[in-house]
């Protein structure tokens, strides 16, 4: 099994996957930019412990980063507890899955790149990716598995705390807003795409973390991850 990290501004998460790729289990703790080697092995061995892992049975460690900080800390983590030097993710691996056709490739961050790659994998292309993160990241995969950009948004928020301030009416369909849940309907996906413009996304949303919508020809799937 592997061991995956997701290194996010704001949530760093772990998670274990078998060997045919699918995801065990994963936990999650707020990104610290300033944490030690001590602070991220504590979190791993936190994770695996209760899980019955124990670090020989990880055979590899993959990092995927928009927090540069943290990496050498991290890297000191992962081979202090699992023995096993980490892969950082980048551009140049996801050029084995899918083409990149932006103006400058290397200043594309890796969860954008990944979740591109994922949602081709899961869903086929082609392909629109939300991404509902500490900023709101969309990512465009065309019918050629390739990735021609996208854009970043502020995050919900931060939008919503300046909507409310702004207006009781928009603050009170703030709070109304916030009630609904996700659905894979194409109604529903277009409705949490308008809240995301004036909601904060955490536990409104029950246990769903992704919206699918596949529209009539030319065929093509809309992903919202949180």
């Amino acid at each position: 099994m592997r061991l995956l990290v997701d290194i996010g501004n704001s949530t760093t998460v772990m998670a274990i996957a078998k060997a045919d790729g699918s995801i065990e289990s994963t936990w999650r703790f707020k990104t610290q930019k300033n944490g030690t080697e001590y602070f991220f092995r504590n979190e791993i061995i936190g994770g695996l412990t209760p899980r019955s892992i124990t670090p020989s049975q990880i055979e590899a460690v993959v990092v995927s980063s928009v927090v540069p900080e943290v990496k050498e800390e991290l890297s000191e983590a992962v081979i202090s507890v699992i023995g096993k030097a980490p892969h950082f993710f980048s551009v140049h691996d996801a050029k084995r899955v899918i083409d990149i056709d932006v103006e400058s490739p290397t200043q594309l961050g890796n969860d954008r790149v990944a979740d591109a790659i994922g949602a081709v994998a899961c869903y086929g292309a082609p392909v629109i990716v939300f991404d509902l993160g500490t900023a709101t990241t969309v990512g465009v995969v065309n019918e050629d598995k390739c990735f021609i950009g996208g854009m970043i948004i502020p995050a919900a928020s931060f939008t919503a705390m300046i909507y409310a301030s702004a207006s009781t009416t928009i603050s009170e369909t703030v709070q109304i807003a916030s009630q609904s849940s996700l659905s894979a309907s194409v109604s529903a996906c277009a409705n949490v795409l308008s809240y995301t413009c004036a909601t904060s996304p955490p536990a409104p949303f029950n246990a769903s973390e992704r919206c699918v919508a596949k529209f009539p020809e030319p065929m093509i799937t809309i992903l919202i991850t949180l």
